[in-house]
């Protein structure tokens, strides 16, 4: 039986964008986390809703599966 892996790569993007009434880019940051090994993507509204993704990736890790977000 082979072991699943027991590590991921991820490509994590944070960005802020501008608005109509501000040119300067808004206080808050998006976010997105692509997953290296399968290519899948996932885009987030605030930099928390990022680590929270990632803490539950790591858990989901040490299960053995990548959790869909």
């Amino acid at each position: 039986m082979i072991d699943p892996p027991t590590y991921a790569s991820f490509l994590v993007r944070l960005w802020r964008e501008p608005t109509l009434e501000l040119p300067e880019p808004a206080t808050g940051w998006q976010g997105e986390v692509e997953h290296i090994q399968s290519g899948q993507r996932w885009e987030f509204d605030t930099v928390d809703e990022v680590l929270n993704f990632l803490r539950r990736q790591v858990t989901a890790l040490g299960s053995g599966w990548l959790a869909g977000g």
